[in-house]
């Protein structure tokens, strides 16, 4: 046989490299063809971890295709763009939306067109709770109901743009996009009614508070936007403990209890009032079908300023209109603006009004036992109810007009705030920590009680005097009380002592009998095992005796 084509004289063929190949891409025959010689040359087993290997590595590259975010494929300057154009949308939305009303509106009413600038430019700033100014008067209380609807816009596409992966460089880019395109956008509606007041009765509002309203919206669009999720990776990434996110949720959640609460109290003054909205209605005799859908839609606008109002009421605050003003203890009451939804303000205060103030107490009671926060998170809740307050009561308040300062306190109402809710959620969590306690002590007490109990059944019962024996010389009541008090006290001890005594002779006697028993015991075996080594060795003897006398006999 020729060595060449002998089997054993062949080489092992060794495995050839796989080639890299991009994802979904065919292999040509040549290398489909070198890749099965290359297995033909290998054992099994070398196969199967060949190709276990090759699936988990192609397996690994198709996790990270899908994982890896898609900004991280982009450039620098792409990555802007495109957070920017995605924070841009609900901008671009609500602009259409006012121009898209502001046309029908116009055209509707035949009037020129040249008013669109002016018109989306004021209606720019009342969708941010901005001031608004014409013909020398500011009405800063502008409704809120426009501005809920550009924040919940606003928070959706920043929770879009960090639903998925992010980085801190992506969330810089969204903070920065989030303030910079709004304020460029109000700049712009600046400048549009700084031109039209030389036309139209408009002027141009006070720029600080117009600025600052703003940035204030979109700053809680992005603080909301981000979500739980996002703001707990950030605390772990930073140290943060989650105990203050926790209180952070808390008092977010308490707050938003009370504005329920605030719309329940809200709807009933409504139903109470129904008489005086009427009579402001009537006041309008002229106005036309649309002229009162417009008045209906503005008091309907200012919905969550009525909530805010409330719920500052209920909190002990006042609700101011310039000189006059309303809260549970007293109300004054001064010429209202001529708007339907005022008729729910009560002229005058009732004396069991005070009770109102019981009612956010049992709603932060209430949540604060289904919460069951710590410490800690109660300060964080107090100080969170705290900021949330003083911002509503911001931008539900400000000058209307001739009266100079209308809506609650900020400073006092954001304080009161702070107080039932960081007070009374502490009270909650210190009380709860000492029942807790108690009822962790209680089991001890009660069986110390019942030790006590058993020791005075193990008692003997008191000795009693011979038949013959004469009676003892008769003490005062009082110290013949005593001295019976302490002779059975002396008796029960001593009884119990020897009761002790004898139960610790009964268990000495049968350790010891216990102990003989063993060591009978142990006797007998050991006397057993030497008896049976005896035995061994006789027989061991006998049998070496018996080998002898056959050798000798052998051997003769």
């Amino acid at each position: 046989m020729n060595s060449n084509s002998s089997p054993h004289s062949r080489a092992a063929r060794r495995p050839q490299r796989r080639p890299r190949t991009a994802p979904n891409v065919s292999l040509p025959a040549n290398a489909r063809r070198g890749r099965v010689a290359s297995a033909r040359g290998m054992t099994r087993g070398q196969r199967v971890s060949v190709a276990k290997s090759a699936d988990k590595t192609s397996s690994q590259a198709r996790q990270q295709a899908k994982g890896a975010p898609a900004a991280a494929q982009l450039t620098m300057g792409r990555r802007i763009r495109k957070v920017g154009l995605t924070l841009a949308i609900p901008h671009l939305v609500v602009i259409l939306s006012i121009v898209a009303i502001a046309v029908g509106a116009l055209l509707s009413t035949s009037q020129s067109i040249a008013l669109l600038p002016t018109i989306t430019a004021t209606a720019w700033l009342v969708f941010h709770a901005a001031p608004v100014a014409g013909d020398g008067v500011v009405l800063a209380s502008v409704p809120l109901l426009p501005a809920l609807i550009t924040f919940a816009l606003s928070a959706r596409q920043v929770r879009v743009s960090v639903r998925k992966r992010f980085s801190i460089i992506d969330l810089l880019m969204i903070f920065v996009w989030s303030l910079v395109t709004p304020l460029l956008f109000t700049v712009v509606a600046l400048l549009m009614l700084a031109d039209a007041q030389t036309v139209y009765p408009v002027t141009v509002p006070p720029i600080g508070s117009v600025m600052f309203s703003v940035a204030l919206v979109h700053l809680l669009a992005f603080v909301f936007g981000l979500g739980p999720k996002a703001w707990r990776a950030l605390a772990r990434r930073y140290g943060i403990p989650q105990s203050i996110l926790e209180g952070v949720v808390i008092g977010a959640k308490t707050l938003l209890w009370l504005c329920l609460a605030a719309v329940i109290v809200a709807v009933i003054f409504l139903v109470v009032g129904w008489g005086r909205q009427a009579e402001i209605m009537a006041a309008y005799p002229q106005a036309s079908g649309s002229g009162r859908l417009a008045l209906v839609m503005l008091s309907l606008a200012y919905i969550p300023n009525i909530i805010v109002g409330v719920g500052g009421v209920l909190l002990g605050s006042e609700y101011q209109f310039g000189a006059g003003s309303v809260s549970l203890f007293e109300t004054h009451l001064v010429p209202l603006p001529p708007l339907p939804v005022m008729g729910m303000v009560p002229p005058t205060s009732a004396s069991w009004a005070w009770i109102g103030l019981f009612i956010p107490v049992a709603v932060i009671i209430v949540v604060m036992l289904r919460m069951r926060p710590s410490p800690a998170m109660t300060l964080s809740a107090g100080f969170t109810a705290w900021v949330l307050t003083a911002v509503a009561a911001y931008l539900s308040g400000g000058q209307v007009g001739a009266y100079s300062n209308t809506g609650l306190p900020v400073l006092w109402t954001a304080s009161l705030a702070l107080i039932w809710v960081g007070g009374i959620a502490l009270a909650v969590t210190l009380m709860q920590l000492v029942f807790a306690r108690r009822y962790n002590a209680k089991p001890a007490v009660v069986d110390e009680l019942a030790v006590d109990g058993e020791e005075q059944e193990l008692g003997s019962p008191e000795p009693q005097e011979p038949e013959g024996q004469k009676p003892e010389v008769q003490e005062p009541e009082g110290q013949a009380s005593e001295l019976e008090s302490h002779e059975t006290e002396d008796s029960q001890e001593t009884d119990a002592a020897s009761d002790v005594a004898a139960e610790s002779e009964q268990v000495d006697e049968s350790e010891q009998a216990d102990a003989e028993e063993k060591i009978e015991e142990d006797s007998v075996e050991t006397s057993k095992g030497s008896a049976d080594a005896q035995d061994e060795n006789g027989r061991e003897n006998g049998n070496e005796q018996e080998h002898r006398h056959d050798d000798s006999e052998r051997t003769e």
